[in-house]
């Protein structure tokens, strides 16, 4: 929290007005100071390379429903894992409406979206590689993402 005093500069001659002052105290003004948004770095946690017993390979956390303006925040980081990426796959219900096909840096991404039940993940599939992500909602709180998102990262594969 931010506390500035209102208080003046006066000269030295005009002493019966310093008194005064002292005599009264300070007006405080009281801000708070706001979070600084989260960067996209922050939004995104990987697992490291090859982790064959993570049931993911890390957890994103989005700030907004629009996949589409979404995909390219997160395509520079997920691109240094995939290379590029040629789809993305889905669940319909936990994005606004997107095309079928998005264009980024002359380069095409099918988007499927899944209408299914399953589990909310976002599944980016490069040429040789799948990146497979934990969604954490937008609209989630700070504490309870960084959470969601550690729970996530160690989450283990099932395997029966």
């Amino acid at each position: 929290m931010t506390v500035l005093q209102n208080a003046s500069i006066r000269s030295p001659r005009d002493e019966s007005a310093a008194v005064e002052d002292l005599d009264t105290p300070p007006a405080l003004l009281v801000r708070p100071v706001p979070s600084p948004p989260l960067r996209p770095r922050h939004r995104l946690r990987l697992a490291p390379r090859r982790s064959l017993v993570n049931a993911v390979d890390g957890a994103w956390w989005p700030q907004t429903g629009n996949l589409v303006k979404e995909i390219h925040t997160i395509l520079p980081i997920l691109g240094l894992r995939l290379e590029s990426i040629t789809r993305v796959q889905y669940r319909a219900t936990d994005w606004d409406p997107a095309p079928a096909r998005v264009t980024v840096d002359h380069h095409a991404i099918a988007l499927d979206g899944r209408g299914d039940g399953s589990d909310a993940t976002v599944v980016f599939v490069g040429p040789h590689a799948v990146v497979r992500l934990a969604l954490i909602p937008p609209a989630t709180a700070v504490a309870e993402a960084v959470g969601r998102m550690d729970r996530a990262l160690h989450q283990r594969k099932t395997f029966d």
